[in-house]
């Protein structure tokens, strides 16, 4: 009985191996099991991986920690979004040069850029408008 179970688990664990295969790596995707120049037994390994993590925590996502590091902490966002509503004619470089004076954190203009876009703030460009006189309505209702 304990052979029968054996092999239901383990036709069970490939079938569900090779859907997950699938699922990670789609065809043509750039970043996928598929365009590595891993072996079938080393793909097989790092699908198996996955597959023990999602038994064990219901979650095959990635793990805390992998990644690029972010150039700046979350409060160092925050203070460029309340710094940008303080001083609304400061652009993005006269921003990064005012968080290296204040915490000699050193970041880009470009990753000040991503920061206000990830919040929704964008550039904008005021208008010049010529102010209306009396004269000009009175142009224009004749």
């Amino acid at each position: 009985m304990e052979r029968i179970v054996g092999r239901i688990e383990t036709s069970f664990t490939r079938n569900t191996c090779r859907r997950l295969a699938r699922y990670i790596a789609p065809p043509g995707a750039p970043h996928s099991l598929r365009n590595t120049d891993l072996t079938d037994s080393e793909a097989w390994r790092v699908v198996g991986r996955i597959w023990n993590r999602f038994l064990e925590t219901g979650s095959a996502g990635r793990r805390p920690g992998q990644g690029r590091r972010r150039a700046t902490m979350p409060n160092e966002d925050h203070y460029f979004v309340l710094t940008a509503q303080r001083h609304r004619n400061m652009n993005a470089t006269l921003l990064h040069q005012h968080l290296r004076s204040a915490t000699s954190t050193t970041v880009s203009t470009e990753t000040v850029r991503n920061r206000f876009h990830g919040v929704a703030m964008y550039a904008h460009r005021s208008m010049i408008c010529v102010r209306l006189i009396s004269r000009h309505r009175l142009d224009r209702k004749e």
